[in-house]
This record gives C-alpha cells, structure tokens and sequence, in this order.
C-alpha cells in the first residue's frame, strides 16, 4: 500500500501552485490563520521582495483547488502513471 508519492515539479504552472501551497499549509493545517500569521513561513521574505500585489496574484492565478488534479495518479500496482 502506497502512503505517499514523491514527485518533481514538470512545468511552471505546478510549480507556482506548490509554491502556494507551501505558502498556505501552515493555514491548512491549523497552525495560524492566515500566511501572514505564520512567522517562520517564507511568505515574509517573499512579500518584501515582491510585494503584496504578487502574493495576491499568487494567490489568484495559481489556486489551490487545482492542485494534484490530473497531475499524477496510481495505478494498480502502485506505480506512477503520467
């Protein structure tokens, strides 16, 4: 039985979306309420890089409800298949 499935980025688009949902996992799973909450989560150094018009396009044009759908899905045997 397959717990986990280890997998590399394959095009831009995936990984802004990873990059969003590092961002957001902290939110996800309760640790804070929002990114911005979460003190040792690289949203800050981000924010001061780009600024908060790029977070939120982030946010905007890579949205979560995307994310692993279609990307990656095992088969039977337990082997990936594109």
């Amino acid at each position: 039985m397959v717990k986990y499935v280890d997998r590399k980025v394959r095009s831009e688009r995936h990984f802004w979306t990873c990059l969003h949902y590092i961002l957001f996992n902290p939110v996800k799973h309760g640790f804070s309420t929002s990114m911005a909450e979460w003190r040792w989560s690289s949203f800050h150094d981000l924010l001061k890089q780009h600024g908060q018009a790029w977070v939120e396009d982030l946010v905007r044009l890579y949205p979560l409800r995307d994310f692993g759908i279609g990307w990656d899905s095992l088969d039977g045997d337990g082997e990936m298949t594109p």
